[in-house]
């Protein structure tokens, strides 16, 4: 095979879980040194990874939540997505004053299909609903540092 067409051989270095107490360095591209046990390289990966998954599932849940938003704007006059005790609050303020049992049905609905499904399996979602009401009523269900209004 002429050299230009050769596949180039990656190279490892191979931690074990075996070694788990052996310390290694690590340096990055600014020259700043970390030493760590191969265990803890390997929990900081699996962390990422679970990092990098949330990420992308947190992605895909505020895009089905804007799109549930847009097929009801005669219904919802605020939004919010904010944190809780053990995963997230989606909140939403309806525009009546009046329990509205057709938005509670397909918020119930958004929950379950959130829930259920295997893409968000790294989001713990909780929906609530509110008649119209007041900031100061509302704004006690969020973290305004840690909440998207939509």
């Amino acid at each position: 095979m002429p050299s230009s067409q050769k596949a180039e051989k990656t190279e490892y270095v191979w931690l074990k879980w075996s070694d788990k107490q052996m310390h290694i360095m690590i340096e990055d591209k600014d020259h700043d040194k970390y030493t760590r046990t191969v265990g803890e390289a390997i929990a900081a990966c699996r962390a990422y990874e679970r990092i990098a998954e949330f990420r992308q599932q947190f992605e895909a849940l505020l895009n089905l939540l804007k799109k549930w938003l847009n097929e009801r704007p005669d219904k919802v006059d605020k939004a919010f997505l904010t944190v809780r005790d053990r995963g997230l609050l989606f909140l939403v303020v309806t525009k009546e004053v009046r329990y509205d049992d057709k938005l509670e049905d397909e918020l119930v609905e958004l929950d379950l299909a959130i829930g259920n499904n295997n893409d968000f399996s790294e989001i713990d979602l909780e929906v609530l609903a509110l008649p119209q009401t007041e900031e100061d009523n509302y704004g006690s269900f969020c973290y305004p540092e840690y909440t998207l209004k939509f």
